[in-house]
């Protein structure tokens, strides 16, 4: 049988299925070990599009290269051991489905490859219920639209690295284990990404997801992103890192980020981020931008839970200078930010940003920082209490409403920052508020003389 196979299309492979389909082709299972193949690759070389490899239980000594499209290749308490170099599985082919192995001791466990002069790619690729440890690398996939389930990767120096700029369907991980891993755990970059209960413990990196600005030849839009009830703990440096090129929406949910460096890191626009914790980690419970000209905008941010973090709980921050037109307004609301070493949440930025409902008490600093001029921040319904400086430190301009900063400990005696609202309704103050000794900085908005008076 010859299949000529385009890279990257899934259309011929479609033809070719038919075409098989037509002529009465009957999928085969091929054992190993047997007679007839003593080894796995001796039964990959010989499979045909639709037949699984049922591989039995023992140890096999070799490098496995898949380059015939469309078979399965099942272990049952199969290990493959690489001898320390080179990969236990390399594909080369486009739905491949590789399932039960125990890979070790390879410089990768499983490659998913492009080969650009024999125009081959791994295209559908699925990894599922494979445990793989003691590699350089647990898997490196490079083929457009991979799914990666159900997989445990342990003790190696990289977890799951995923290359998927191609892409016209979500790159899934779901359900993955990824322990004790010396650089970063997981690394994905696609269109779209759906990624969804995996735990990630115990290792320095964390977990960095890239959504790429799609290819517009001919392809369809991605689908939107969904980073949704992983558990990511105990990682030297950030836990999770969002960065949100290709304009579609990012939802960051039910996500649990707790004794990390920091929690989570989020660049780029359109992001849902709603009902995560971020405790307990060394630094920034959430870091929402960055002062190196990378924004935060177009979001949502609410009912997340950042306590007892060493730095701030929140920190939204970004360039001081906007660069571009403004566009809708960040929405923070109903967050509880509650014992943190620094700030509950702390504004360092000029976007235009909307903080309502918001809950930060017992903080170390201040239970709201706002540091920049910005005549379109509004701060509304807030309640900021028993905070060691200011309930609201509103050293910039923003305008507030109904907020609520009482029993906070700065402000007493000659603190003049900390002396409370002046009564008189500037032009900043929309009303309603409610501050006790301490509880409002009014520094940005009144001069010594008033306050003096």
């Amino acid at each position: 049988m010859v299949i000529v196979w385009l890279r990257r299309s899934r259309s011929v492979l479609a033809v070719v299925f038919v075409a098989l389909l037509a002529v009465g082709v009957q999928a085969d299972t091929l054992k190993v070990p047997s007679d007839e193949f003593p080894t796995i690759q001796s039964a990959v070389d010989v499979a045909e599009f639709g037949d699984l490899i049922a591989v039995n239980k023992g140890i096999y000594n070799e490098e496995v290269t898949i380059s015939q499209p469309g078979i399965t290749l099942v272990g049952k308490k199969a290990i493959i051991d690489a001898g320390y170099e080179g990969c236990c599985i390399r594909v080369i082919a486009a739905q491949v489905t590789i399932s039960g192995f125990v890979l070790v001791n390879a410089d990768i466990g499983i490659v998913g490859a492009i080969v650009d002069d024999g125009g081959l790619a791994a295209d559908d690729l699925t990894v599922t219920k494979c445990a793989i440890r003691s590699c350089r690398i647990g898997m490196f996939l490079e083929g457009p639209d991979p799914r990666v389930l159900k997989n445990v990767v342990q003790d190696c120096e990289q977890g799951i690295l995923v290359t998927a700029e191609g892409s016209d369907e979500a790159v899934i991980l779901s359900r993955n284990s990824v322990l004790r891993c010396f650089g970063v755990s997981i690394e994905v970059e696609a269109p779209a990404v759906v990624m969804e209960r995996n735990t990630i413990r115990q290792g320095n990196g964390g977990v960095v997801v890239r959504a790429l600005v799609p290819f517009t030849d001919g392809v369809q839009e991605p689908s939107p992103s969904s980073i949704v009830d992983n558990r990511i703990e105990g990682q030297l440096n950030v836990g999770l890192v969002l960065i949100n090129e290709s304009g579609q929406e990012m939802l960051v949910e039910g996500n649990r980020l707790n004794g990390n460096g920091r929690g989570l890191e989020a660049v780029g626009g359109n992001y849902r981020i709603i009902d995560n914790e971020a405790s307990r980690n060394a630094e920034i419970g959430m870091l929402l931008g960055s002062a190196e000209e990378q924004h935060f905008v177009e979001s949502v941010v609410r009912d997340n839970v950042c306590k007892n973090n060493g730095h701030e709980g929140m920190r939204i921050d970004g360039p001081f200078i906007c660069r571009g037109p403004p566009g809708p307004p960040n929405r923070f609301r109903d967050n509880q930010c509650q014992g943190n070493g620094r700030d509950g949440m702390a504004v360092h930025h000029a976007h235009s940003d909307e903080l309502i409902d918001n809950v930060c008490s017992k903080n170390g600093g201040d239970g709201i920082d706002i540091e920049f001029q910005s005549t379109t921040l509004l701060l509304e319904g807030n309640k900021c209490t028993k905070n060691e400086h200011e309930g609201i430190d509103n050293s910039g301009n923003a305008t507030m409403r109904d907020n609520t900063a009482k029993g906070n400990a700065r402000g007493a005696g000659p603190d003049f920052a900390g002396a409370g609202d002046d009564g008189d309704g500037n032009s900043f103050d929309g009303g309603g508020n409610k501050f006790g000794s301490g509880g409002f900085d009014v520094s940005a908005r009144l001069d010594l003389e008033d306050v003096l008076n």
